[in-house]
């Protein structure tokens, strides 16, 4: 997610500040060479995540995954 954009791993992609509610998945044709380099940017970031937990966690859960082999993605 950006300021502007979120895009989901499934595909789903929308402007935020202008749909809340993100009911406006925005179509790849119609993209803003801004919006294109967004979406392209945040695939890539989402290539290098680690999978999201399957479970769900807390503050006291124990045992929590790590991925000391997986590239940072902060930079």
């Amino acid at each position: 997610r950006t300021q502007q954009y979120k895009l989901y791993p499934e595909g789903g992609f929308f402007e935020v500040p202008e749909d809340l509610e993100e009911s406006n998945d925005l179509n790849e044709s119609s993209l803003s060479k801004g919006a294109s380099l967004e979406k392209k940017m945040l695939t890539t970031v989402l290539g290098k995540a680690p999978p999201a937990p399957t479970e769900p966690g807390s503050r006291t859960t124990v045992n929590r995954p790590t991925y000391a082999d997986w590239p940072c993605i902060a930079h």
